[in-house]
């Protein structure tokens, strides 16, 4: 809330309301509307298949066991696994760093 001269400003905030920081988001709220509508179609699908499709049990267990770790996996533990995988020192960056 300072500006260069150590006065107290909101100019940082009214920043905020440019066209270009706007249109950002409105194309991030439009990609989280795209992407939780698709999951709730999917997740819709594959509950219907399991509670009146008539699948093999194995393939039923399977299903929800992979619902129930992936349900999970959300937040803070995939934001782990993002930094261990493609961080600095993550596995995929050290592994392409060693092999180039």
């Amino acid at each position: 809330f300072q500006n260069e001269a150590g006065e107290f400003t909101f100019a940082n905030i009214v920043a905020l309301f440019s066209a270009n920081i706007v249109a950002a988001y409105w194309i991030s709220i439009k990609v989280s509307l795209a992407s939780s509508l698709i999951g709730a179609f999917a997740g819709l699908a594959i509950a219907i298949a399991i509670v009146r499709g008539g699948l093999p049990n194995w393939i039923r267990s399977a299903t929800l066991t992979f619902s129930g770790v992936a349900s999970n996996f959300a937040g803070v533990p995939l934001a782990f696994a993002f930094i261990a995988t493609l961080g600095r020192l993550g596995l995929v960056t050290v592994l392409l760093n060693t092999l180039v």
